[in-house]
């Protein structure tokens, strides 16, 4: 009865599990990783964002991969997050939907910003006390974090913003989807005005214009990523463009579309990521180039947002046990990767190495620190029950 009261039934032939998605977040949770593996060896200065800077070694080589992954990472995940959101919905209901979020989402949230959030604040500590050459830095950190009451004392998030934001979307789409069946006629209308921009042959275009206008609303060339509880309206809204497209590309017939112009919006993804980089390295991000730098940026976003699924829906919609296994494993390596990368990052410090070889450890330790420790102390515990909603076996599935 629920699919009857909204206009377009939900894509017929869509699998029970998307393997597309399963790939997809895969590639973007190394993705993640490898933003933060790159972040240290820039050579912008991230300032507050990211004050742990490798004084030895930079290369702009990774100001342009964190760059990029930085603005294409997150998008991907909230227009999968509302995708397989609206899913949930559509067979469980909206009660049961807020109850699975609730259990998946808000409360693996809690128990990180008492146990992963005082480990990440360590570990820039750790950084920052190594370089001022400090006996026992690492002590002298958590001794810090625990003055500072845990970093919780300015609620900060660090990178569990992504939750935090899936959490209040989650809440408000329930919402909004509940008084959708109310308003049947609003719920055509808003399904069939999605469904012509949806098919449009400019569509990264105009699904990137809401984007350029909050970016501009704000002054600014990137979409920011909330730091604390308290943030901006005009910062969430960035964010929840994407997942509630993924929402309401639930309730299309043909996601399959993607796949039509896959190839192009990837080329002309990169033309605009090109030309946003010559824009900034000429001219800045003030007055008229940083709004042409922001309307390229917004432009970048979307056409690899539409790429990226458009490609994996091509090449890797299709079953295959490694995948799944680092599907499943990817929520515990985004919530404990990050106080991995700084303490690696911290210890290659002394090296005479270049940036490269140090990015390359940092990356390849960290990703097996994660995977070993799901493996063996999450996959089939309680702790793997409470993130992914029950344990599996270990090694990969069947």
């Amino acid at each position: 009865m629920q699919s009857k009261t909204l206009t377009t039934k939900p894509i017929q032939d869509q699998p029970s599990r998307n393997y597309a998605f399963d790939h997809l977040k895969t590639t973007m949770m190394i993705g993640v990783v490898v933003a933060h593996a790159g972040l240290t060896y820039m050579v912008l200065k991230m300032g507050q964002i990211w004050p742990a800077k490798d004084p030895h070694v930079t290369s702009l080589f990774f100001d342009l991969i964190v760059s990029y992954l930085g603005c294409i990472t997150m998008p991907v995940f909230f227009v999968m997050s509302g995708f397989l959101t609206a899913m949930l919905v559509e067979k469980q209901g909206v009660k049961k939907m807020m109850s699975n979020r609730l259990n998946r989402i808000f409360f693996p949230l809690l128990i990180s910003l008492v146990t992963v959030v005082p480990l990440t604040a360590a570990g820039f500590y750790y950084f920052e006390f190594t370089l001022s050459g400090l006996h026992s830095p690492y002590v002298l950190a958590l001794k810090r974090v625990y003055s500072d009451g845990f970093g919780l004392q300015h609620l900060k998030l660090m990178h569990l913003w992504f939750l935090y934001c899936l959490v209040l979307f989650c809440f408000i789409g329930g919402i909004i989807t509940v008084l959708m069946k109310r308003m049947p006629l609003t719920a055509r209308k808003t399904v069939g005005a999605f469904s012509f921009i949806y098919n449009a042959k400019a569509a990264p275009l105009l699904f990137a214009i809401p984007t350029f206008l909050l970016l501009g609303l704000r002054g600014k060339t990137i979409i920011e990523t909330p730091v604390t509880f308290f943030t901006d309206f005009s910062v969430l809204a960035g964010h929840a463009v994407f997942f509630f497209l993924g929402w309401i590309l639930f309730y299309q017939k043909d996601i399959l579309r993607f796949k039509k112009s896959d190839l192009f919006f990837c080329i002309a993804g990169f033309c605009f990521f090109i030309a946003k980089i010559v824009i900034y390295g000429k001219w800045g991000q003030n007055g008229v180039a940083g709004y042409v730098g922001a309307a390229l940026n917004a432009f970048f976003v979307w056409c690899l947002v539409f790429a990226h699924i458009g490609l994996y829906l091509r090449y890797f919609n299709s079953y295959s046990r490694l995948g799944r296994y680092l599907s499943d494993a990817s929520y515990w390596i985004y919530l404990v990767h990050l106080p991995i990368v700084l303490v690696l990052q911290t210890l290659l410090i002394p090296f005479a190495l270049n940036a490269y070889l140090k990015f390359f450890l940092v990356a390849v330790i960290t990703f097996a620190i994660t995977i070993t420790t799901y493996n063996f102390l999450v996959r089939d515990t309680f702790i793997g029950s409470f993130l992914n909603g029950r344990r599996y076996k270990r090694g990969l599935p069947n």
